[in-house]
């Protein structure tokens, strides 16, 4: 395939995805305008989350690798710690092998060529001011680079200009070339009373927005017809080395409880009333995996909510277990809680004041919240854990894909080992109920080998 063969791309990937139009006209985009520019060195893709930037990327860095025909052409990957694994996981669909680092240890500038791209590229906004940012620039700038692919969805990040010049640089942008002229242009830049060189105000808006059409494409959830009412994305929770151990030494412990009292069952006769016994030891194993779980995933989920919150979005979030609750609510004290315990005559106004905007961030429960309200002025519902029947978890989603809502919506399942990923999949097909599952009245399904299944997977992680 070659940086022209575009017609190739409306083929099935090798994970059986297609391509939506809007991520099409991305990739030509940046092939023609940034890719084939005789002065550009980059591009910034600035899409909205959920239109699908990483892929984007991923296939553009494929076709050039393909045209230039270099089977040892490194792609780098920079992007947050918590995103490493789902790029890795993202280029099988395309076939490529990446380098990924973490933007808290950047990589030393390599002495053969690669394709930079930079993930949540807001990260290195501080430029030259902070030792990331210097490293990300020599990366950039390196001549080795072959071209940077820049990802953000709030590339002027606080509405300031000055964000963006470390991103235009990064591009070999001219506005980039004379620093004081655009600080003082595009930052009304001033001296203080005490003689600082002040960058953070905003002038000349329109000119700027002018003057980087040939660099960053901008396309929000608006701009893409292509997409359907709601999208569901399977999003990979990972986990720093400190909560990772936290997590397998709980999931030890459970495996450690439920073999105890298994081998108190086994000293006893096998009646009927044993054998539901074992089942409901199974179930509480089961029970517990499911809270572990969820709380080894909420950094993850606030990490996904503050890039949400930065481009201005309202968010729906729906957990299973209140402890969550708790400790989202001490990471975003702004945040709207609902909960069981909520008083139900003050519910109302809780949902009121979310619809209205007056408050960005709306914590619930599915059993709380995942019927009888409705939240239309979000259109991104996070589902950190999922209920237990496919209809509870449609329902949660649904309270901001209803009749109101003028927007597509996205909703993101966060995945966390075999546990998330074996119940999603019963979740999601069609019509069945996992508590008839487990109950035994639509088929058989062996709690013990489930749980069994489970536990080992999730101590290989």
């Amino acid at each position: 395939m070659t940086v022209l063969d575009l017609e190739k791309l409306k083929e099935p990937l090798l994970d059986g995805r297609i391509l939506q139009t809007h991520q099409i006209e991305s990739i030509d985009w940046f092939l023609k305008k940034v890719y084939k520019s005789p002065s550009l060195k980059g591009g910034i893709l600035a899409l909205d989350m959920g239109l699908g930037k990483t892929l984007i990327a991923l296939v553009i860095a494929d076709l050039i690798k393909a045209e230039l025909k270099s089977k040892d052409l490194e792609i780098i990957v920079i992007c947050p710690a918590t995103l490493k694994k789902n790029w890795v996981n993202e280029a099988k669909s395309v076939d490529l092998n990446l380098s990924v680092y973490s933007w808290s240890k950047l990589p030393i500038v390599p002495t053969h060529d690669y394709i930079l791209i930079a993930d949540e590229a807001h990260y290195a906004q501080s430029g030259t001011k902070s030792q990331r940012g210097k490293q990300f620039l020599k990366l950039a700038k390196s001549k080795k680079s072959v071209i940077n692919l820049l990802l953000t969805g709030t590339p002027l990040k606080n509405g300031r200009p000055i964000n963006l010049l470390p991103l235009l640089s990064a591009c070999n942008h001219p506005l980039s070339f004379n620093k004081y002229y655009y600080e003082a242009h595009f930052c009304a830049g001033r001296r203080t009373p005490f003689c600082a060189w002040d960058t953070n105000g905003a002038s000349n808006l329109p000119e700027l927005h002018l003057s980087t059409k040939d660099v960053i494409l901008r396309k929000s959830k608006e701009d893409c017809l292509d997409l359907p009412p709601k999208t569901r994305i399977f999003k990979d929770a990972e986990l720093t080395d400190p909560i990772r151990k936290v997590y397998v030494d709980a999931i030890k412990t459970i495996k450690g409880q439920t073999e105890q009292k298994l081998r108190m069952l086994d000293e006893v006769e096998k009646t009927q009333q044993i054998l539901l016994a074992e089942q409901a030891i199974y179930r509480t194993a089961l029970l517990k995996l499911r809270q572990v779980t969820e709380a080894a995933k909420i950094d993850s989920t606030a990490s996904l909510i503050q890039q949400l919150l930065e481009q201005n979005e309202q968010v729906v979030v729906f957990v299973e277990f209140l402890e969550s609750i708790k400790e989202l609510k001490e990471i975003f004290r702004e945040a709207i809680v609902l909960t069981g315990d909520t008083p139900v005559n003050s519910r109302q106004g809780l949902v009121d004041s979310f619809q209205k905007g007056e408050k960005k961030l709306f914590l619930t429960t599915s059993k709380a919240g995942g019927v009888g309200i409705t939240l239309t002025s979000a259109n991104y519902v996070l589902l950190v854990s999922r209920p237990w029947t496919p209809g509870d978890a449609y329902q949660a989603e649904d309270r901001c894909n209803r009749i109101g809502q003028t927007k597509p919506v996205f909703s993101y399942w966060l995945q966390l080992g075999n546990l998330d990923k074996t119940l999603d999949k019963v979740l999601c097909r069609k019509g069945e109920n996992i508590e008839l599952v487990l109950n035994g009245k639509v088929k058989r399904v062996d709690l013990k080998d489930m749980t069994q299944m489970l536990v080992q997977s999730e101590l290989n992680l």
